[in-house]
């Protein structure tokens, strides 16, 4: 058997992982009511099948900043133990929340970094979480934070007050959705038409 499996090329290897793998969603979020799977789900079931199918599973993050923004990419991948150096590489990405309720900072990063992981794993071995929800990045924060960078684009290119009184008028809307979504973004947004409406008053 470890013959005929050694026999087998890289990307074979990869693919028996995919199609044998199974993780359950074992983890429940009480808050929420739903069920998921977690990053040390999927590496506790997967090492058997490293094991046996001669490859290895490399995981590594990396901080990056995007404006006043903080990203966690996170990159997996698995490496032939055969010597043949070929690897599968996939990555997984995470936006770490301006702020969560009872969490510091550390705990945000660790928050983000696990969201990052869990997606960058799910892809190396084929499994399907589009309706999972453990993460803090959910859909409504996802929808939140589209409006909340369109109008911040929008504001940008405004020249004049005259452009900033369109703005106004034109995305009422918008703006009333995100300050009944996110207080917080809200009144970051305002502080920057402020600043705009003082430079123009000045100039």
């Amino acid at each position: 058997m470890t013959e005929n499996i050694k026999e087998l090329s890289f990307y074979e290897r990869v693919n028996k992982i995919q199609v044998e793998l199974i993780v359950p969603k074992g983890q429940k979020n009480s808050f929420g009511n739903y069920k998921y799977r977690s990053a040390e789900d999927i590496q506790e079931k997967a090492k058997p099948l490293l094991k046996k199918y001669f490859l290895i599973s490399i995981l590594s993050d990396d901080i990056i900043l995007v404006g006043e923004r903080t990203y966690v990419k996170s990159t997996a991948r698995l490496i032939d133990v055969l010597g043949s150096g070929k690897e599968f590489v996939t990555t997984g990405e995470a936006r770490e929340p301006y702020q969560k309720k009872g969490m510091d900072e550390s705990q945000i990063t660790g928050s983000a970094s696990s969201y990052a992981r869990k997606s960058a794993l799910s892809g190396l071995y084929g499994l399907d979480d589009n309706k999972d929800a453990d993460s803090f990045n959910d859909h409504k924060q996802n929808a939140t934070e589209k409006v909340y960078n369109e109008l911040l684009d929008k504001l940008y290119i405004c020249e004049n007050q005259e452009h900033l009184d369109l703005w106004t008028k034109s995305n009422s809307e918008k703006t009333s959705y995100l300050k009944s979504a996110s207080n917080e973004d809200a009144k970051k947004l305002g502080k920057i038409y402020a600043s705009l409406q003082n430079e123009f008053k000045n100039n």
